[in-house]
């Protein structure tokens, strides 16, 4: 099968070949319109709001997203994928290079803690993989697959998860990470998929891995691809895959309270609240790829993607409706800003946008 790379990094902004050398070993450098460059996840802690993207660049925000600054010191310059805290001050960024940098001062400095450059080469020459876009560099050895999601359950104990079912996992707190074999248990519903021939178990378990999402329920789920969802009721000490009724990439998720709902392609999502045993479609409003969600404090789910799509659920996530803001940029995420406001971030930095008002029933 065909594999897709994440469309967040293939339609919002490609990255130029020559990035894919390895530049890990440079810092990242303080830039004047760093806030207008390409912004991939947010970490929100209240006031505080930590963004990530490219060229390494972490901005921080401590008035809800009025104005931003740079981090003071981020010793890399690949782009930044994802972004966690498990606690104010102790957070975990990870990106291209299988990079993964921690800070512990809420995001003001920060320090390389993994890095394995080698791993990615050498999974380049076994899959084969030259010149893909925006990812791989001239040479065949070129080739750099990165992370997209990092979750801590506390303070100690993480995940960090990307491309080609790439699974690391620290019980340290991030000083020190091991390499997790996808050695998945397969649900009934796919191991009648592997029976029929729909889709082989190297399709799973060589998958992309592009998030982490938690339901607040104690399962966690790796959104992935062909519809199929990586699953863990314990912590990630075991995975199962498991089969929606969709059919193609999943990009992310929100906690749905109760339980979880999944986003991808052509605006699909799913949710399931028995702890991903079933899957139901939601009207999402929109035919533009979903990317991020948030829930604001009055309880309404907002999500955005391509298209400048932002649709939002005043139901609980049961269904949404979806606007496309006249620019029609691409967004990869998205927090709660000022009162009546969410911020966008995407392929022009950090945007703000307007929520009309809405009639609520009693």
């Amino acid at each position: 099968m065909i594999r897709a790379w994440p469309l967040f990094l293939l339609l919002l902004s490609p990255l130029p070949a020559a990035a894919s050398e390895s530049v890990s070993q440079f810092s990242s450098l303080v830039a004047s319109r760093a806030s207008q460059r390409l912004l991939l996840q947010v970490a929100d802690l209240g006031d505080r709001l930590i963004a990530v993207g490219q060229f390494g660049h972490i901005l921080i925000s401590t008035d809800r997203g009025k104005n931003w600054r740079q981090a003071k010191r981020v010793p890399t310059n690949v782009t930044l994928t994802a972004v966690d805290f498990p606690s104010p001050n102790l957070g975990f960024a990870v990106g291209y290079d299988t990079t993964i940098l921690k800070t512990e001062n809420g995001g003001e400095t920060w320090r390389r803690v993994y890095h394995d450059l080698e791993m990615e080469t050498a999974k380049s020459r076994r899959l084969g993989f030259s010149n893909e876009i925006g990812v791989c560099g001239k040479e065949p050895d070129g080739c750099l697959f990165p992370l997209f999601g990092v979750h801590f359950f506390n303070e100690k104990h993480g995940i960090a998860v990307g491309a080609f079912s790439t699974i690391l996992e620290t019980r340290d707190g991030g000083n020190s990470w091991q390499k997790r074999k996808p050695d998945y248990q397969f649900s009934p519903e796919v191991q009648e998929l592997f029976q029929t021939g729909e889709i082989f178990e190297d399709d799973i378990t060589g998958g992309h891995l592009n998030g982490i999402v938690e339901d607040g329920r104690g399962h966690i789920y790796l959104p992935s691809e062909f519809g199929i969802v990586i699953k863990s009721s314990d912590k990630g000490g075991t995975f199962e895959a498991v089969k929606t009724p969709y059919e193609g990439s999943f990009w992310g998720g929100i906690d749905a309270k109760p339980g979880v709902i999944l986003y991808g392609m052509r605006g699909n999502m799913y949710r399931s609240e028995n702890g991903g045993a079933s899957w139901k479609k939601i009207p999402s409003g929109t035919d533009q790829s979903i990317h991020g969600a948030v829930r604001l404090i009055n309880g309404d789910i907002v999500a955005t993607g391509l298209g400048g799509v932002v649709a939002r659920s005043i139901d609980g996530g049961r269904s949404f409706k979806a606007q496309n803001r006249k620019t029609r940029l691409g967004y990869a995420d998205i927090s709660e800003g000022q009162k009546n406001e969410v911020i966008l971030f995407g392929v022009a930095g950090i945007e703000h946008h307007r929520l009309p008002n809405v009639a609520r029933g009693n």
